[in-house]
């Protein structure tokens, strides 16, 4: 019973514990029932600000049914860390007293312990029978904000040759801000043109700055790539942005109609013909007109007279 006074003082109704605690019932001696216990989103993402007024929002909501008409419902949230629960008084909101829907909407702002906390809840009815403030209705998470920075894969690049990845995984802690994490397994994954699915083509592991730097794969086709982290209990999940990848265009030899060394019968195919570049066209230039010599006259003879 201590959990229960512990939830309820918190509210403000220290005064109804003893009449909760030892209530005796003439004609009604059943507690409440609570089903379809519910947390949404069941997976709490702290906000990646240090701002205590940037706050991540999620509603606990509980069916509770009871003849004589329900009084309270309490849900207490307690941290993977132990200690004291946080208590949140659920008010109806929907049905009637005797079956209702009870929610209440939880705000969090950082700093918070970070990995799985635990769903407890009690309820009361008007006939002062209480269930167990014991019990657990479930678990959730509470996680750290993750992404990728400056993420990029090399292009063009030629098929068989490497596709080399730059950029950084980084966490966002509420005294740093955003900082690389190290030492995180991150998949490497590829879509190709054309194609609807990305998937796995290799895992690797982070630098101690949180880099995905001297990353490399061989490159089989154009497509799309990205780098995705999976999360865990402290962190959650991410991906980066999708990178585009095309192939230059490839030059082939020609290729002889039958191979060196074989012998054929009757008459063999032609082999491929080398394409001849077209000749450029250049423009016919102009002719220069010949001058026309200027004649020399042709001088007279001179007579003379004896």
């Amino acid at each position: 019973m201590a959990t229960r006074c512990l939830i309820v003082t918190a509210l403000g109704l220290g005064a109804s514990v003893p009449a909760v605690a030892g209530a005796v019932a003439t004609d009604d001696k059943t507690a409440p029932q609570i089903t379809a216990v519910s947390l949404n989103p069941d997976d709490v993402l702290l906000p990646a600000s240090r701002s205590v007024r940037k706050t991540t929002a999620f509603t606990i909501s509980m069916r509770v049914k009871d003849p004589s008409g329900v009084d309270t419902v309490v849900a207490g949230l307690y941290g993977p860390k132990g200690g004291n629960g946080r208590a949140y008084r659920l008010t109806r909101a929907s049905g009637s007293g005797a079956d209702g829907v009870w929610k209440v909407v939880v705000h969090l702002a950082n700093p918070q312990s970070t990995g799985q906390w635990r769903l407890q809840a009690f309820a009361v009815d008007n006939k002062q029978n209480s269930t167990d403030p014991s019990q657990v209705y479930g678990d959730y998470l509470v996680r750290e904000a993750t992404h990728f920075a400056h993420f990029d894969a090399t292009e063009p690049t030629p098929v068989g040759d490497k596709v080399e990845f730059t950029g950084f995984l980084q966490r966002f802690d509420h005294k740093t801000g955003w900082t690389g994490y190290a030492g995180r397994e991150v998949d490497v994954e590829f879509r190709p043109v054309g194609g609807k699915d990305f998937h796995p083509v290799q895992r690797i592991r982070t630098g101690e700055d949180g880099s995905v730097a001297h990353t490399a794969v061989i490159a089989k086709g154009p497509g799309t790539w990205r780098m995705t982290f999976g999360g865990n209990d402290e962190r959650a999940p991410s991906t980066s942005r999708a990178d585009d990848v095309g192939l230059p265009p490839m030059t082939k030899p020609p290729q002889p109609a039958v191979p060196p060394g074989v012998r054929c019968e009757g008459k063999c195919p032609s082999p491929t013909p080398t394409p001849t570049p077209a000749a450029k066209r250049t423009a016919t230039p102009t002719p220069t007109p010949t001058p026309t010599p200027t004649p020399t006259p042709t001088p007279k003879a001179t007579t003379y007279r004896r």
